[in-house]
This record gives C-alpha cells, structure tokens and sequence, in this order.
C-alpha cells in the first residue's frame, strides 16, 4: 500500500463531475444526489430512508416508507429482488425492514409482483419469527387476502418435515400470532403422500398417538420431554442436540442440569445472552468443568472466527456480565474465569473486523457530559465509553486514521493500536471543552489540508455551537480539497438526532449506539 498522504485521488472542481454517481444540484454543482432506489436501500439496511440508523426499534409505517412505495409503483419485481439480495446477503443487520418492505409489496403490488413475494418469502422470513413479524405488518396494510395466504401457505409448505417441526417448536409465538393461528387463515396444502399433515395435525391437537410413527428425533424427545423427570430431560437433550432451552417445558427452566446438559449445543451468542442465567443457576461455578468448557469456548480462535462476532458485542456482554445483573431483573455473582475469559475473547474478536482501508478522521466530543448517562441502545455504557471503545476499534483495524478531541475546540489526541479501553477512556477522562461544534473536523482537516475519506464524529448531544453547519463544512471540505469525502455522526444519548442532507448519500446520522453500529459505520465508508 502507498503512504498515507500519496493515494490516489481523482481531482476535478465542484463545477464538474467527478463520479459516474454524481448529479448537478441546484447550485449548478455537483454532488451525491440520492434517488428513490437508494433512498430504498437505505431503508432496507438502516430502518430509515433519510440516511439515519436508530439503534433502538422504531415502528415502520406507510408514511416513513415513501421511497419503499414509489419503487414498488415503479418496478415492484426489482423492489423483490432487491429486498432478497440486502437480506440474505446480511447487508441489514436488522431484517424488520425488510419484512415491512415485503409486506408492502404484496399489499400494494400487481399480481406479478404478488407471485414473486409468495414464492420468495421464505428466503427473507427465514424463521417462525421472521414469519409472525411479515403476517403483522401484511395485516396492518391490507388484512388476510388471497396472496398473504399463499405466501403464508408456501412459508410452511416448502419446508421438509425436520425444518418444519424445528421452526415451529422453537418459534411457537410472537406479536400475538402462532403457527396454529396462521395454518389456519391459510391452508397450507402439503402433498397427499407426505408425512407433513400428521405433524401439523399434532400441532392443532397435540394427539401424541398420531405421531407415534414419525421418524423424527426431534419431535418425540420434544413430547417426551413435557412429561419426563430432571434426569430424563438431560437424558433427551445429551441425545438430541437440536433441543434449545425454548422448547424446555416451565418446570426446568431453572434445573440446573438440564441448563448444565444444553451447555455443550448453545450456539456462541446464545452463550453469551445467558451467561448471566447459568451463573445464577449454579452451571458455572470457580473450577467446575462446565467452567472450563465455557472459557475454552470463547477463547477458541477459530470458534470466534466462525462466529464472526464484532467487538462490541462480546464487549457488551462482558459488561453486562461483569455488572451482574441484567435488564430482566436477573442478579448473579460473576465469576473471574468467565470474566477473563470475556475479555480475551474481546481481544481476539478483532480478526472478525473488516478493515475500510479508508483515510478516517474520529473526532470524540469531550465535553462534561459524555462521563455520565447511558447511551441509547446499548446497557451499562455512558459515552465515554462507547466514543473510547470506536476509537479503539479504528486503531487496532485501520491503518489510516486520525484521532481528534473536540467540543467548542478541537485537538490531536494520541490513541494507539496498543491501548486497551481502560487507557483510551483514561486519556479523554480529563478533557472537557465544553460545548459541542460537529463541524470543527472538516474546518481543521480543510485549513490543514489533510486528505480524509470519512470524517466521524462522536458525541451525547446534538451540535449547537460554531459559525457553520456540518454538512455545509463537508461541501466546502468537498469542494476545496476534491475529495467526496463522507460523513458519519453518532448522538449517543439524542432521540431526534439528524444533521444528514437526505438528498447526500454520503451522509448519515446514527441516533444511539448498539452493537451493529460500528459494522454499520463500516459497511458505510467502505460503499
């Protein structure tokens, strides 16, 4: 790779094209205009057309989904397969948007388009879960007509019987619908010479006699767990390993060898949710051997790998973990081998991170604030620590960045790729600059003629002080230094947080901070 300061740029004035992905705006000049299909995508990957992300749910309607209606009136087919690529590909790391988006279309489509949603649902609802969330959204537009029903239909229908049995008992319910609930407004209609209707017919009746001949493992240890002792379950659950701790029936929810017998087929993040549970429950114990399988768990580099796990979210857990108590009401006393574990396995997490490859500038308020409060999406974190936490991230996977301090000034602040999170917060503990400019990066990058791809900003608060708005210090950043820089900033703690030119795409705001937000930050500057 070339040094920093000698990559490539393709340089032209505001008054000309410098990208095939530029149009002439008002001003004669030209920049990122976003059109409806990529107000689309923004939709589908961030919950919002505007170029927002929300780390915490927001309800999807009609009225924030204009961009979703129009390409449907355009070109509904491309609308599908569009929603298809985003979610099967994880480009959403929420697939809410998707499922809405595909209840539009089979609500507000033609028949062609309705055909396609029928037949391709299966591959965006791709659990019980996802099919409650698309039948709630479907009967809020338009109520139970006769493509939801064969789309619906098809959901079940294009399962074999282990998928479907495994679907319907880990996803019983949810949003007020069950699988007895949707079978029955739609029918589905399985071949005359399959063995599907006897389960199905089980699953309206619960007649353990009917299925007595079905040869599958997973539903009769299933029925045999509902009326076993402590002993049998753990039996049931050692020689099924598709038994997950949803299908426990009440009494041994809170058996501490059964959670012990589940421990070995817990996925990585279902691990990680209920660490705090098995330690309350007695599983994890100082030197028990459950203890150990756990720890060498999480500290397996390839197991990590395979998980592709971000940072955050094993950071998250191990402060969640390390705090002892969690948003259920749920208390344990933590033990230190997990703990260290935890952090380890943060550590080596960072293979999982893709780098950009970009010039990033992080610019870290600093004023009071961000020491005290929580952070909007994510328990048990004040900004401080998120804001050190990204910084850390960039350090350790990009080669080319730049760390910035500001509030109503700005200054270098040294971090490195060696720093641990508890340095990084110490090194912005002592810095308050008051209040907060968000533009003061693209001034100080501008009047120092630093090359920068993507300028990040962190703070707790929405900016209010300086001469100029941010996105107009972008356009003239832009302007001057021929460079389509972007823009990315997060309010940590702010609920109506949005400084984006909806009509730049290389804008975005993030309103909170959770754990899909740096992999979001990412996906964004690499595009």
């Amino acid at each position: 790779m070339r040094p920093y300061f000698e990559l490539s740029i393709k340089k032209a004035p505001q008054s000309e094209s410098s990208s095939s992905k530029q149009a002439q705006n008002s001003a004669d000049g030209y920049s990122f205009l976003v059109d409806i299909w990529k107000r689309l995508e923004r939709f589908l990957i961030l919950g919002s057309e505007g170029g927002t992300y929300y780390a915490t749910e927001r309800k999807h309607t009609k009225e924030n989904a204009e961009a979703v209606i129009e390409c449907i009136k355009d070109d509904g087919v491309r609308v599908v397969t569009k929603i298809i690529e985003i979610s099967k590909n994880g480009r959403s790391h929420k697939n809410s948007p998707a499922l809405f988006a595909m209840a539009l279309a089979i609500s507000l489509g033609n028949n062609e388009i309705k055909d396609l949603v029928v037949k391709t649902l299966p591959n965006v609802a791709r659990t019980g879960t996802h099919l409650f969330e698309f039948v709630n959204y479907a009967k809020t537009n338009r109520g139970w007509g006769r493509s939801l029903k064969r789309a619906v239909s098809n959901w079940y229908t294009s399962k074999n019987l282990n998928d479907l049995v495994y679907q319907t008992l880990k996803y019983r319910q949810r949003n007020g619908w069950t699988h007895q609930d949707c079978m029955r407004l739609a029918h589905p209609l399985f071949p005359i010479d399959d063995v599907t209707p006897v389960y199905v017919k089980w699953l309206f009746r619960n007649d353990n006699n009917a299925v007595g001949g079905l040869n599958n493992d997973l539903l009769q240890s299933y029925i045999k767990l509902q009326d076993c002792t402590e002993s049998g379950a753990v039996e049931l659950i050692q020689g099924c390993k598709d038994i997950s701790w949803e299908m426990l029936p009440t009494q041994f929810l809170k058996s501490t060898k059964v959670w012990g017998a589940l421990l070995e087929h817990l996925p990585l993040t279902a691990l990680l949710r209920n660490l705090g549970k098995l330690t309350l429950l007695g599983v994890l114990k100082p030197l028990m051997k459950e203890t150990e399988f756990v720890s060498n768990l999480l500290t397996n580099k390839e197991i990590l790998k395979k998980s592709r796990l971000h940072p955050l979210s094993i950071f998250v857990a191990l402060r969640t973990y390390k705090n002892g108590k969690s948003r259920g009401g749920l208390e344990w006393t933590p033990v230190s081998t997990i703990e260290e574990s935890l952090e380890e396995a943060f550590y080596l997490s960072f293979d999982n991170v893709i780098p950009t490859n970009k010039r990033i500038l992080l610019a870290l308020d600093v004023s009071g604030s961000m020491s005290w409060g929580n952070v909007l999406g994510v328990e048990n974190f004040t900004p401080r620590e998120a804001s050190g936490l990204m910084a850390m991230l960039i350090a350790r996977t990009e080669k080319n960045h730049q760390f910035m301090a500001f509030g109503h000034k700005l200054m270098p602040l040294n971090i490195s790729s060696k720093d641990s999170i508890e340095t990084v917060t110490h090194k912005i503990d002592n810095l308050d600059f008051g209040g907060t400019d968000c533009s003061l990066p693209m001034i100080w990058a501008l009047e120092n003629k630093i090359p920068v791809d993507c300028f990040v900003v962190l703070t707790d608060c929405e900016t209010w002080a300086g001469d100029i708005h941010p996105h107009q210090a972008l356009v003239e950043y832009r302007n001057k230094m021929n460079i389509q820089a972007k823009l990315v900033v997060v309010g940590m703690t702010s609920n109506n947080f949005t400084i984006a030119d909806p009509d730049d795409g290389g804008m975005m705001d993030v309103v909170g901070f959770d754990t899909s937000t740096p992999t979001i930050i990412n996906d964004f500057i690499r595009d």
